[in-house]
């Protein structure tokens, strides 16, 4: 038994839900472009050329959830994922790479307002673009799980914000923790103290110098000072004074 046909006006109104799915498809593909290849290429190409770090100690974080928020826009937009648990799971994923070019966004916003002078500081409004495009990607991804039962569609969705948070936000707090330790263990009386501050930091992946840095700037032990340089030299290779000078 055949079902029965579709009235004009019924054709019509599919024929426009698909027209706008259509246009809102090309408007998110630009914006991704823009906001998600094209916006964070000019960004990260510039402060490489010009040697800025305006993240310091968070530099390593921030720069590996923009580029795993990139890399989960794109999934989105090619529309590989439309299997509603993984459109929930991407969803989270998605929201939560928002939040961080968000925080990218405002703690550029000092130096973009400075530079807004010389048009350069545009550039650093692109973060809150960036976190746009990827809101406009997670409601997508969000509405595509829409056949999931309210419950696993939320757990699916926290998961998947967990996971993008997961070194972005852990990173810099292991980081923090290990230095404490470390400094503490340089102050011990012992051969082998430096050894042990190196082996505090062992554990923490893509290490930052920038906390050892500060701590031996503002350290007017000249004793102290010297230990920090050694472990400096232990743990990266150069000696602490190297990098000051830099600076």
């Amino acid at each position: 038994m055949t079902g029965a046909k579709a009235t004009p006006a019924e054709r019509r109104s599919e024929l426009h839900r698909a027209s706008e799915l259509a246009r809102r498809r090309t408007r998110t593909l630009v914006l991704a472009l823009i906001f998600g290849a094209l916006g964070p290429a000019l960004c990260f190409g510039l402060a490489l050329s010009l040697e800025l770090d305006p993240f310091g100690r968070f530099s390593v974080a921030l720069h590996t959830a923009a580029v795993s928020g990139i890399l989960l826009l794109f999934v989105q937009v090619s529309g590989r994922t439309r299997a509603p648990r993984a459109s929930a799971l991407l969803s989270g994923g998605l929201a939560s790479s928002a939040l961080h070019a968000l925080l990218a966004g405002v703690l550029l916003l000092p130096f973009s307002i400075v530079l807004l002078i010389s048009v350069i500081g545009l550039l650093g409004f692109i973060p809150f673009g960036t976190a746009w495009v990827l809101c406009r990607a997670a409601r997508e991804a969000w509405s595509n799980a829409a056949k999931l039962p309210p419950r696993p569609r939320l757990a699916l969705g926290a998961c998947g914000a967990a996971l993008a948070a997961l070194f972005p936000l852990g990173q810099p707090v292991a980081q923090e923790v290990a230095y404490a330790v470390a400094f503490e263990r340089v102050d011990l009386a012992t051969s082998d103290a430096l050894e042990h501050a190196n082996a505090a930091l062992d554990w923490v992946p893509c290490l930052s110098v920038e906390p050892l840095k500060d701590e031996a700037g503002s350290e007017e032990d000249e004793a102290r000072f010297q230990r920090l340089s050694k472990l400096c030299q232990l743990r990266f290779g150069f000696p602490i004074e190297q990098e000051i000078w830099a600076d």
